[in-house]
């Protein structure tokens, strides 16, 4: 079950795919538009630490409650 992003959170999401567009060499408005659809869903995906069973995004950050990566 995916819990709603606080505003922070949401925030420094779209700045770090903002930053990976950003390196991004000059493509068609259609395919960063794509790219970045997929970044977002990708910062969405949540996993379950085999550890504490806390969820956490994988590729956005390490369990807020180990800090296992």
């Amino acid at each position: 079950m995916n819990s709603p992003q606080s505003p922070i959170h949401a925030a420094v999401t779209r700045a770090r795919i903002e930053r990976v567009i950003a390196r991004l060499p000059e493509l068609s408005e259609e395919r960063l538009e794509g790219i970045e659809a997929t970044l977002f869903e990708f910062g969405e995906l949540r996993q379950t630490c085999h550890r504490c069973q806390g969820s956490y995004r994988p590729y956005l950050e390490r369990c807020p409650t180990c800090r296992r990566p």
